[in-house]
């Protein structure tokens, strides 16, 4: 149990051992491989609204604006339709790391698995899953200025192997726990309710 007041700030790295991309990475996934993810995960309705020449204009000019952060790019540019080729960008990025999360079993990466030390510190004196409303106790809160569903699903990926819970029953009893998730481009403040609630948690690519 953490019975101090705990506040984790995540970051892109935070969630590198679970195979999403940090920074560094998500420049270089958008800068070498955009366009072959594009042309691969989007159906032909999608594949119009996003048409190759403009992938490439899009890579180009991020590569020359020398910016540090995707983020800061797409905050920076008026130009609504550069703003939602940086957001695709963004999220073929996190199917990728989502796939890559299922597949590959994370053994090397485990001394980098920030979750599973706090998870275990969160739990360790909880036996019965009659009383797992006692992880709601824990004095523990997340800001992320991450994209990715990888603290949500590590919640519930644990509680539900330890535990032998049903989803439902997991989201019934962490409605009361609250993740701030905030990012300067969405400009979205959500909490882990609201987002249990609209069924962000623990979905699976198949």
């Amino acid at each position: 149990m953490i019975d101090k007041q705990t506040l984790f700030i995540l970051g892109a790295g935070a969630s590198a051992c679970s195979q999403y991309p940090t920074g560094e990475e998500l420049n270089s996934f958008i800068i070498n491989e955009f366009l072959s993810y594009k042309q691969r995960f989007l159906i032909d309705e999608e594949q119009e609204l996003f048409e190759d020449h403009d992938i490439k204009n899009f890579t180009k000019l991020f590569d020359a604006s020398r910016a540090p952060l995707i983020d800061y790019f797409i905050a920076k540019n008026p130009d609504e339709k550069i703003r939602g080729i940086g957001k695709l960008a963004i999220v073929l990025s996190i199917l990728d790391g989502e796939i890559k999360n299922k597949n590959v079993k994370n053994i090397d990466l485990f001394d980098q698995d920030w979750f599973s030390i706090i998870f275990d510190k969160m739990t360790s004196d909880i036996f019965d899953a009659k009383i797992i409303d006692r992880i709601l106790d824990n004095k523990i809160s997340f800001i992320t200025f991450n994209y990715d569903r990888s603290l949500e699903h590590s919640f519930c990926e644990a509680l539900q192997s330890n535990y032998s819970l049903k989803n439902e029953k997991i989201k019934e009893e962490i409605r009361k726990s609250y993740r701030i998730h905030e990012n300067p481009i969405f400009c979205q403040r959500f909490s882990l309710k609201e987002s249990i609630i609209k069924g962000f948690v623990g979905v699976p690519i198949n």
